[in-house]
């Protein structure tokens, strides 16, 4: 799915069933990735290096992977996972 707020920014949201994942690749070179926690689970933030990147955020819950993806900045793209989280 693709949400658009009024300034234009695109998020792409997507899950998936966690056992058919059998890898998501991230380019390390122009991303830094950290581990964090999303509602006692661990999640990944994927900050991009420069603007030509979209930044990401990665987690597991209830058997799905979920990732979002957007050129906003990684905090909003945390916010948003940790309500999807909560509002599960």
């Amino acid at each position: 799915m693709e949400f658009t707020n009024n300034q234009g920014d695109k998020i792409r949201f997507s899950y998936r069933l966690e056992e058919g994942i059998t890898n998501i690749s991230v380019d390390n070179e122009n991303h830094e990735i950290n581990s964090y926690v999303i509602l006692d689970k661990e999640a990944f933030s994927i900050t991009a290096v420069n603007d030509k990147f979209d930044n990401g955020v990665i987690w597991n819950m209830e058997d799905h992977t979920f990732d979002l993806w957007g050129k906003v900045p990684v905090d909003e793209l945390k916010k948003v996972a940790e309500s999807i989280s909560e509002n599960k």
